[in-house]
């Protein structure tokens, strides 16, 4: 019995890291086409060095990955699940862009150094958002309208700069937004208290925004 248990929680904590390593590798390839998007130029160049739906859509890797975790550890292992996926996309869109303009670790630093601070937080308010949309009740309502409110901001500011910035920027970015909403449709939550937090977390992030692109990369 005493084995049988033990092999089972070896099993569990195998199967956990693997979800780990799966999400940095996710966010590596994630990472990689960000950069290549964003030295096209134009609305690829927009959406390369964005954040919005890239953040999004780890997010929605951590909320997936999220349902095998219960208890207290959830919202430890959510965190580390968008840790493992945000520093994995940070370094490799950095690493791709050095590489590509031939420049020194002491030339691309300057800018990762901002990103490696600023994820820090962020995995672990991914990881609680991400646990907390699974849940019924007011903080997980509440929590539902955030990828949203992180993403008009961008998806508002495309849309000023033409047809082909609609299609290739803002259609993705809103669609990737939305599917937190969609996929919980089917659990009670409170449109209006969702509404409020997509209201506030879109003038957040839309006073955030000018520091949340990869500029120099």
């Amino acid at each position: 019995m005493i084995e049988e248990r033990s092999g089972a929680v070896a099993a569990e904590a195998i199967s956990t890291w693997l979800v780990v390593v799966c999400m940095a590798g996710i966010g590596t390839l994630v990472g990689l086409g960000a950069q290549l998007l964003r030295q096209d130029g134009g609305a690829y160049m927009t959406l390369g060095a964005g954040a919005a739906l890239w953040i999004t859509i780890g997010f929605l890797l951590v909320m997936w990955a999220a349902r095998r975790w219960s208890g207290p550890e959830g919202v430890a292992w959510a965190s580390v699940a968008a840790a493992a996926y945000l520093y994995a996309w940070l370094i490799a869109y950095h690493v791709l862009f050095g590489r590509r303009e031939h420049l020194a670790f002491a030339q691309v630093w300057p800018q990762v150094r901002f990103w490696i601070a600023a994820v820090a937080p962020a995995c672990i308010t991914i990881g609680f958002v991400a646990r907390s949309c699974l849940k019924e009740g007011r903080l997980g309502d509440v929590c539902l309208g955030f990828p949203l409110g992180w993403s008009l901001p961008e998806v508002f500011l495309s849309a000023r700069l033409g047809g082909s910035y609609i299609t290739i920027v803002v259609l993705p970015i809103f669609l990737t937004g939305v599917i937190p909403l969609i996929v919980m449709r089917g659990r009670r939550w409170n449109p209006l208290l969702t509404a409020v937090a997509v209201i506030v977390s879109t003038g957040a992030f839309y006073f955030l925004h000018p520091y949340l692109q990869f500029d120099n990369g």
